[in-house]
């Protein structure tokens, strides 16, 4: 109900001023395949913190975005381990996720994640290897993606795409790839960003941040 009285009340009221903007699910709703993207993946040098994106998990206009704090994608342990994937392919017991999780396995201290426990040589050599084939299929195919976890983006206050969440592996072979491209979503803009895209349409919400978008993203 909250939802589409949000909805309804855009029809009467379209300006950023209306809060039925700083719902994701509304935002979404209004805008649909507008927030869909193709950008270069080495364009995206920060990932915000996952502390940071909990308080804004279903706001879409979020102020002060490109100030929360975030890691710089290539020192994430996701990160890390793509490169090692690159690196070693098969000899996963050469990688820094392979000894980890045989460390703690060992130590009594097994890692749980993702639904399971690495707590035996198989779980450990089946999680690396499903990483090892992501990365292989998109050496060979580029970017390919059509599942329901699309990676997540934001657009900060001067125009900087940063990752939010998901498909964080999936970015990380990219970039370790040089692919040209990867398919994502824009699911948080910058409250200030929004205004001037908007502005700059004469107000008209809708094409000012298909416009900005594109321009940010292309």
């Amino acid at each position: 109900m909250r939802r589409a009285l949000a909805l309804l009340s855009l029809k009467i009221w379209s300006s950023l001023d209306n809060p039925a903007w700083n719902l994701a699910a509304v935002a979404e709703r209004e805008l649909g395949t507008l927030l869909n993207v193709s950008v270069d993946p080495r364009r995206i040098r920060r990932k915000i913190a996952p502390k940071e994106v909990a308080p804004i998990k279903d706001r879409f206009l979020v102020d002060g975005l490109g100030v929360l704090a975030s890691d710089p994608i290539q020192d994430l342990y996701t990160y890390m381990d793509m490169a090692d994937i690159a690196r070693h392919g098969d000899d996963l017991t050469r990688t820094r996720l392979y000894q980890w999780l045989k460390a703690s396995w060992q130590a009594g201290r097994p890692v749980e994640g993702r639904g399971q426990v690495f707590n035996s040589e198989a779980a450990i050599e089946a999680y690396y290897r499903t990483y090892l084939g992501l990365y292989r299929s998109m050496q060979r195919d580029g970017y390919r993606y059509s599942g329901d976890d699309d990676i997540c983006l934001g657009v900060s206050a001067d125009g900087e795409i940063v990752h939010i969440r998901r498909g964080t592996h999936r970015m990380a072979a990219a970039q370790i790839l040089e692919l040209p491209s990867v398919s994502a979503r824009i699911t948080h803009i910058d409250r200030a960003f929004a205004r001037s895209a908007a502005s700059a349409a004469g107000g008209d919400v809708r094409s000012g941040l298909a416009r900005a978008i594109k321009a940010v993203t292309g």
